[in-house]
């Protein structure tokens, strides 16, 4: 009977047990919630940069992954990208945010270098943050830029320059106030021996009477200021480049003063109120009044062109011309009328007797004593005849390599406002010339322009022969630089005669970029070469005449033949086309990679020259004179690289396209593809 308080005080116990579990929320019954997931990220932001800094200078950069109150998500991962509006800038690399990144991460050597407002890109997925803007200044200066040294340099002319200061990432730095010194590869130059900036050339000076060189040659000027340095190279310093303007029976004005288009002239530029017609160009004359007094007292000649209003003026001798104030008394004509005058010096009846007689020679001049080289420049117009009878001479002009005449038409827009040369194809529009009664010519060889003076260049003509040479060279002397490039030649109604014919004993003669085609079909040739020359062909185009290129007698001839195409040439009968020949033992050594139709004109003595190749396979349009080669020909892509050539480097092409073409391609004839 002891058991029954035993079990009751048990009892009681459970009881009690039961009633603290109830009271400290051990229920049985009861589960654990977890706790509620993190806000997600909604922005990346960054820090770190100011809102203005140097170019050049170091930041580390902050990123943070936050939610939409702005808290940092710690648990925040993936990739992120950087970018920048500054093409210069140095950013991080692609960043992989990780769980010990705890949402934060930071980013050393941040680099922006190009002055202005920008803005640094972090992106993930669709989240995006922005640092903007970051205004950009100029970096410590770390060089120079040296340029607008007046063209042309010519020996002992006061020259102009621009200085411009840059910090090491190409910013012009406009805070610069120091002083740079100059010196020369001309160590008799005089040169200005500082130019001081100021705040207010905002980092760039000019001056415009900062040098005077005396050596002819290439040269360099150089500017420093401690460890920062600045050169231009290659200034090409030449004689007095002296220009006069032709146009065939050209006597009119090519433009006169009004009211409202006054002419000034000012330290060597002329301007003009209103625009002038876009044929004026070099050498052209401007007759002016210049002490205000109404009549026309002095004359200038453009030998620049800026624009249409603004050209470089210089007198008849090539020095400073004579200064006017606005004036309204002036008009523009072409110094010759003709070629035949510009050999002889004789001036356009369209300039006023009180300024006339500016070229005091007949028939040449000595170039040499006059430190000058003579250009006479060709305007398109009438077409210009040369009188069969009467055969153009070039002969009474003494020179070196340094002083010559050049006979040539201007076509850069620094020359002329509109082009008065050939685009590559036969073009009435432009300068051409031909043979007119040519009947009195004793043989088909005699020249429609003769040259015997020793230094003379013809570029970028164009000349039609009729039963006659177009263009002949038969000076004499070892001592000589005779230039023939760029031009087109072509046969007339007549069924004889010859392109280019070197009739020259020892004269050095090189003949490049050419386009000859139609010269003859019974007699005659392309380039037609006689015994003793000494010439350099390369890169001309040859087409249907009787022999391509001809050297009538090897003995003495010192020939060397390279990248020219002549093709369809039809002397021969069944031995087929002379596309090329010559009499024993051939043309020099080194002549090679011509691209011929014919090999069958003698020994030629050339290597690497591809042969049996019909013109159709070769020529856009041969029959409407377009000269250009197929996109499948086999000519193409096979010139020999003349880059480092020890006689001749052409950097164009007949037309001015740039040699070698894409990938260093030298092309065969006269067109670079």
């Amino acid at each position: 009977m002891r058991l029954k308080p035993l079990i009751i005080m048990l009892l009681a116990l459970v009881l009690a047990w039961n009633t603290d579990c109830a009271r400290y929320g051990f229920e049985e019954a009861d589960e654990i919630e977890p706790p509620p997931p993190p806000n997600p990220a909604v922005a990346l932001v960054l820090t770190g940069l100011p809102s203005s800094t140097s170019a050049g200078d170091l930041h580390t950069l902050h990123v943070e992954a936050v939610d939409q109150h702005g808290d940092v998500v710690v648990s925040f991962s993936g990739g992120v990208t950087f970018s920048c509006s500054d093409p210069q800038a140095t950013l991080p690399p692609p960043y992989v945010f990780g769980a010990a990144d705890a949402g934060v991460a930071s980013f050393p050597e941040v680099s922006l270098r190009t002055v202005g407002s920008h803005s640094i890109f972090a992106t993930h997925a669709s989240l995006e943050g922005i640092l903007s803007p970051i205004d950009i200044i100029p970096g410590p200066v770390d060089h120079f830029l040296v340029d607008e040294i007046s063209w042309p340099c010519t020996r002992d002319d006061l020259l102009g320059l621009r200085v411009r200061a840059f910090d090491g990432w190409e910013n012009l730095q406009t805070a610069y106030d120091g002083s740079v010194e100059l010196s020369s590869s001309d160590e008799d130059a005089t040169l200005v021996q500082t130019l001081t900036f100021t705040p207010s050339d905002r980092g760039e000076r000019r001056a415009n009477d900062a040098l005077r060189f005396t050596e002819l040659g290439s040269h360099w000027v150089e500017v420093r200021d401690g460890a920062a340095t600045g050169r231009m190279e290659g200034i090409l310093v030449t004689a007095h480049h002296v220009f006069r303007s032709m146009g065939y029976e050209n006597r009119e004005p090519l433009a006169i003063a009004s009211a409202d288009n006054l002419l000034s002239i000012s330290e060597l530029i002329s301007t003009f109120d209103q625009d002038l017609p876009p044929n004026v160009g070099v050498g052209d004359a401007l007759q002016y009044d210049s002490n205000g007094d109404g009549s026309i007292d002095a004359i200038a000649f453009i030998r620049w062109r800026h624009d249409s209003r603004t050209f470089v003026v210089r007198a008849a001798d090539d020095g400073p011309p004579v200064e006017a104030n606005p004036t309204a008394t002036w008009s523009l004509c072409r110094a010759y009328a003709s070629l035949y005058d510009a050999q002889a010096g004789t001036e356009n009846s369209c300039i006023a007797d009180s300024i006339a007689d500016f070229d005091t020679w007949t028939n040449g001049t000595d170039l040499i004593a006059l430190d000058q080289t003579w250009n006479i420049a060709c305007y398109a117009g009438s077409p210009h005849p040369i009188d069969g009878s009467v055969p153009l001479e070039f002969e009474y002009w003494t020179g070196d390599e340094e002083h010559y005449l050049r006979i040539f038409t201007p076509t850069l827009p620094s020359e002329v406002g509109q082009s008065q040369r050939h685009s590559g194809r036969w073009d009435p529009s432009a300068f051409w010339m031909f043979g007119d009664g040519l009947a009195n010519m004793d043989s088909y060889s005699e020249p429609l322009v003769s040259v015997t003076s020793l230094y003379v260049r013809i570029e970028g003509l164009q000349c039609q022969e009729n039963d006659a040479a177009c263009i002949s060279i038969a000076g004499s002397g070892t001592a000589s630089d005779i230039r023939i490039s760029a031009n087109i030649v072509r046969g007339g109604d007549a069924d004889r005669g010859i392109g280019i014919i070197l009739r020259c004993i020892d004269t050095k003669t090189r003949i490049w970029n050419n386009l000859v085609y139609n010269t003859s079909r019974s007699a005659g040739d392309g380039i037609w070469l006689n015994s003793g020359t000494r010439a350099i062909i390369y890169n001309n185009t040859v087409y249907n005449s009787h022999r391509g290129i001809y050297v009538w007698s090897y003995d003495g001839s010192t020939t060397i033949m390279k990248n020219n195409l002549i093709l369809g040439n039809v002397f021969g009968g069944d031995s087929g086309a002379w596309d090329i020949a010559s009499v024993d033992p051939g043309f020099e050594s080194g002549s090679t990679n011509n691209c011929t139709s014919d090999d069958s004109g003698g020994n030629l003595g050339l290597s690497n020259s591809q042969i049996d190749i019909a013109p159709a396979e070769v020529f856009v349009d041969a029959e409407n004179g377009d000269f250009r080669q197929l996109a499948t020909s086999p000519c193409l892509n096979m010139g020999a690289d003349l880059s480092e050539d020890p006689f001749l480097v052409p950097t164009t092409d007949l037309i001015g396209t740039p040699r070698p073409g894409a990938g260093g391609v030298w092309d065969v004839g006269a067109f670079q593809q």
